[in-house]
């Protein structure tokens, strides 16, 4: 099986899933992953497929056949090729995170005639919307255009934040199809889905606001942080194109030059107040805060994570610090 595509959320859940399929086999299968631009990639595939006093055979999760060819280590290519028909192997998943590099290999894998997946970038508003109605889908249900855009708006553009609310939102919405209605319902009580008021205040320079919807937003979940991040960068995203889009534009022609889907032309007019008030080096600012934000959150460049504590305390600095940098214009 070959996955390709940088969508890092589409890529996890083909591999996943496949390997779920093969347990269903083998309840005993042992996954063995081969990152194949590292010097001992051949070594750990020659390692993977040994006979075992145990028996059975491995699953095999191959990553990095984008490396360049030349910096691949001697013999990984025909030893990745040869496995195709091998029955060595329970599962061979290879995956091709996008872009030029490792086209032989990748061409060769095709001609093999290998099982593909495609994980495209999702660019287009639509292929946004698609997604979600596909995540309600997926769990036997439907939704309607205007509450597909009303999550949208709710969560930014993340995939797997997405995919968790929709999880969420079957879960809790009995109406089916979900609406707007039905979903600002959720909103109102979910601090999963609430991300937009945090970032509707920010980039209001609301920083009252903003303080109370943190910790509102942190009291129901102390996971919490990530999404909100999430959905205050989305916002400044749409910000920052809508920048780009020439005054004299109509609502709906805004709205289809930043990405926002149709239904919701209306938040054009709130997004032209809001910028507004914001200088482009402020807004600069405050996309290089957000990016020192994402890290601390997720790890930080040390490795060394925040408590999650500090993570909220981190955050409410960082959102009272922007929010702030509009109201002080």
């Amino acid at each position: 099986m070959l996955v390709t595509g940088p969508e890092d959320f589409l890529v996890e859940r083909e591999v996943v899933a496949a390997l779920a399929q093969a347990r269903q086999a083998d309840p005993d299968l042992v996954r063995h992953d081969i990152e194949l631009g590292r010097p001992d990639a051949v070594a750990d595939l020659n390692e993977a497929t040994a006979p075992t006093l145990f028996g059975g055979a491995p699953a095999l999760v191959v990553t990095g056949l984008e490396s360049a060819a030349d910096s691949l280590p001697p013999g990984a290519a025909d030893t990745l090729l040869s496995a195709v028909n091998s029955s060595d192997y329970a599962l061979l998943v290879m995956v091709h995170a996008g872009g030029s590099g490792g086209a032989a290999i990748l061409k060769a894998l095709r001609a093999a005639k290998v099982p593909e997946v495609a994980c495209p970038k999702l660019k287009k508003a639509k292929d946004w919307d698609d997604f979600i109605v596909s995540e309600v889908r997926r769990h036997g249900r439907t939704i309607t255009p205007d509450a597909v855009a009303a999550l949208r708006t709710a969560i930014g553009d993340d995939l797997r934040a997405a995919a968790a609310a929709v999880s969420q939102l079957v879960a809790d919405v009995a109406k089916d199809p979900m609406t707007a209605e039905a979903l600002a319902d959720y909103v109102g009580g979910v601090a999963d889905v609430k991300g937009y008021a945090v970032s509707d205040a920010v980039w209001d320079g609301r920083s009252t606001d903003v303080l109370v919807a943190v910790r509102w937003a942190f009291a129901n979940d102390p996971n919490a942080g990530v999404g909100l991040l999430s959905a205050v960068a989305s916002g400044l995203r749409q910000l920052v194109r809508l920048a780009g889009v020439p005054r004299s534009a109509s609502d709906n022609e805004a709205a289809q030059a930043i990405g926002l889907p149709m239904p919701m032309a209306w938040k054009i007019r709130s997004l032209r107040a809001q910028l507004n008030n914001w200088r482009p080096s402020a807004l600069a600012n405050a996309a290089s805060q957000l990016a020192e934000l994402d890290v601390a959150l997720k790890g930080g460049t040390d490795g060394v994570g925040l408590d999650p504590v500090q993570k909220r305390v981190a955050l409410e600095k960082t959102l009272l610090t922007i929010a702030r940098s509009k109201a002080a214009r």
